[in-house]
């Protein structure tokens, strides 16, 4: 597995050379987008929309548009000019408790690894950090652009989330945030049916269904057979039938539970 980035981890005045390797793949299936006609496949090309010609992609600047239809341009050294100081560098600043960060604020996780000769420096902030129970907060630039983001230990790893800034975090105050008048006999069946689900996470419980089905549909398509669309509409619960639904997802829950066990 080869690193997304390479630089440093600074703990205080401590600097641990590690790498950062995606933690993540998507497995989604990929298609083209096929011409109906004649079944050619259809390509994107980056034309300028003054002169109508295709520009080659080592033509390209970056333009920022700071009137309808007028940019000024940005070159490489421009971006350098701006991230020089952060470059190169996650810069540990403040260390939080886990339950204070919102889950809403993060974006992609990134394994992060030491080199042959930091292993015991990194390994050191790894228990440090398991110890005290704490988050790593920093800031890392990617591309150009810089991340505020969190470390954290998982397992034998360190794991860096990037974060989304507060500002970019919508306001949700306006939304409807559903009736607070629950009577207490609701909330107590809410809660007996969260008991019977309740369970220990094993994430290779959980399949994508939906992928799994389409590849299904893919092959049958292949094998030249026709492909049956079978659909039923969830009808939302009426606030009337509110209790007796509670009360038969209880029971069907212990079913299956008991079906398991």
């Amino acid at each position: 597995m080869r690193p997304t980035w390479t630089g440093m981890l600074s703990f205080g005045l401590v600097n641990i050379p590690v790498g950062m390797y995606t933690a993540t793949e998507s497995n989604d299936i990929s298609f083209h987008m096929i011409h109906a006609e004649d079944g050619g496949t259809i390509k994107q090309q980056r034309v300028c929309t003054r002169c109508g010609e295709v520009v080659a992609y080592g033509d390209l600047v970056r333009g920022y548009e700071y009137e309808k239809g007028k940019h000024v341009t940005l070159t490489d050294e421009d971006f350098k000019s701006v991230r020089a100081e952060s470059s190169g560098a996650i810069e540990i600043t403040d260390f939080v408790d886990p339950d204070d960060i919102d889950p809403i604020y993060f974006e992609s996780p990134y394994y992060l690894a030491p080199d042959k000769k930091s292993g015991k420096a990194f390994a050191l902030l790894r228990e440090a950090l398991r110890a005290t129970k704490k988050v790593a907060l920093a800031k890392i630039v990617l591309r150009t652009r810089e991340h505020l983001c969190a470390v954290r230990v998982s397992g034998d790893n360190l794991v860096l989330e990037t974060m989304r800034y507060a500002d970019e975090v919508r306001d949700s105050s306006s939304l409807p945030k559903g009736e607070a008048e629950v009577g207490e006999r609701e909330i107590k069946m809410a809660e007996m049916l969260i008991e019977t689900m309740t369970s220990k996470f094993e994430p290779e419980k959980y399949k994508d269904t939906y992928t799994a089905g389409l590849q299904e549909v893919i092959e049958k398509k292949l094998a030249g057979e026709d492909v049956k669309v079978e659909t039923k509409e969830r009808e939302a619960t009426e606030v009337i039938d509110l209790l007796a639904h509670l009360k038969a997802s209880i029971e069907q829950s212990e079913r299956v539970r008991d079906k398991a066990a």
